[in-house]
């Protein structure tokens, strides 16, 4: 499977660190990184999506996320008190775990019913289920069944992502809530935690112990905000988390404007920006960032998902590229005061878009998310509708 094939792209990726000082290797490694992570980030949701029911989708798209942020941990409590050479041997390790403990697990059932291989989704759909035996998942697999053909009827193009409503809505949705968070420093941020928590000023602590902070805050509230998505809904977390970042960054670039460009007194303020910027990292990352690839796995239909992941991610990446490239450029043109304030400029942006237009998903079958993104309906022909029994396997589990 696609996920398995990524654990020996990062070991080759890690041995050329190991084995090279060229930097025009290192320049390939992180190419053949980045094809990894595009991998990871494409096909981990519509796997999570396929093997997950709808009450543990939203749960599993955060595990997800925590993972992430358990990765970003690991480097920075490692990373400031090794050398380069050994930093290398301890990043080669998760990939080598992940290569042993992910290869027994089984295909998603509902690749394999795609492919035929009924028997084979069975015991898959079993193993996922912790059941014994295939007959306590039969009913599941039945409408398992009846979706995959009904899926194979009709094959997936471009043109069902750009063509119709549905498509493009849950296409630009995702993209825009997405770049809500990045297009507020959230990749740029994470990146350079450290540099930036070095030119703050002195607080008599390293910025590298106030990254390995940051990352400790951020992976603690993951847990907390994947329940209250799952209680309160997509919405409302959504929005908690965008507003709460714009005001932090706000706060941050008044800060640094009164810091460098004034003559103010900042020192019994010293802590202020570490905490804001922690505590926007916490927000955002625990909050918008998260919810991503939830919204991934439950408004693509399962035809699209694929192609449409691909894409969003695509340009999820070209965005992540122009802040990465651009926050040291701006940081040192303008000033940190500017890059901020244009950082809660988005962060507000998102959370005006995210109040308007981003729809509640909370405890919708997806057959119910199709329809609330598709076009109004008249009121007697959506009570006919209702009239009907859904029996689609996407439409129960995904």
């Amino acid at each position: 499977m696609m996920l398995l094939m990524t654990a020996p792209i990062f070991l080759i990726a890690w041995t050329l660190v190991l084995t090279t000082r060229s930097v025009e290797v290192l320049y390939i490694v992180r190419i053949i990184q980045g094809l990894g992570l595009g991998t990871i980030n494409t096909v981990l949701p519509l796997y999570l999506a396929e093997i997950s029911g709808t009450e543990i989708r939203a749960t599993l798209g955060y595990f997800f996320q925590g993972i992430w942020y358990a990765g970003n941990l690991y480097e920075y409590s490692i990373g400031p008190f090794v050398d380069y050479q050994s930093l290398a041997w301890i990043s080669i390790i998760p990939p080598l775990v992940f290569l042993v403990v992910f290869l027994p697990f089984p295909e998603t059932p509902y690749y394999l019913m795609m492919k035929g291989r009924e028997e084979d989704a069975g015991r898959s759909l079993a193993w996922l289920r912790g059941v014994d035996k295939e007959d306590g998942v039969a009913e599941e697999l039945s409408a398992m069944k009846e979706s995959a053909e009904a899926e194979a009827a009709a094959k997936a193009s471009w043109r069902d992502i750009l063509g119709t409503r549905q498509g493009r809505r849950a296409l630009v949705i995702v993209v825009l809530v997405a770049a809500s968070y990045i297009m507020c420093g959230g990749t740029a941020l994470f990146s350079y935690s450290t540099d930036t928590f070095s030119k703050t000023g002195a607080s008599g602590v390293s910025a590298d112990l106030y990254t390995i902070v940051m990352g400790v805050s951020v992976l603690a509230a993951v847990p907390f905000s994947g329940v209250a998505v799952d209680r309160m809904g997509r919405r409302p977390v959504l929005l908690i988390s965008s507003l709460g970042s714009a005001v932090c960054l706000s706060l941050t670039s008044v800060y640094y404007y009164l810091s460098f460009n004034t003559v103010v007194d900042l020192s019994s303020f010293y802590w202020s920006p570490y905490f804001l910027i922690i505590s926007y990292t916490v927000l955002i990352g625990s909050g918008v960032e998260a919810i991503v690839p939830v919204l991934q796995a439950e408004l693509f239909p399962n035809t699209t998902r694929g192609l449409a992941s691909g894409l969003s991610y695509f340009l999820m990446t070209l965005m992540s590229f122009f802040c990465l490239k651009m926050y040291q450029v701006v940081t040192d043109s303008l000033g940190l005061y500017f890059l901020y304030g244009s950082f809660a400029f988005f962060a507000f942006l998102g959370s005006a878009y995210i109040f308007f237009f981003v729809p509640e998903t909370k405890g919708l079958t997806f057959a119910e998310i199709q329809d609330l993104l598709g076009p109004k309906k008249e009121p007697m022909e959506a009570a006919r509708e209702l009239e009907g029994d859904e029996t689609s396997y996407v439409s129960v589990h995904l």
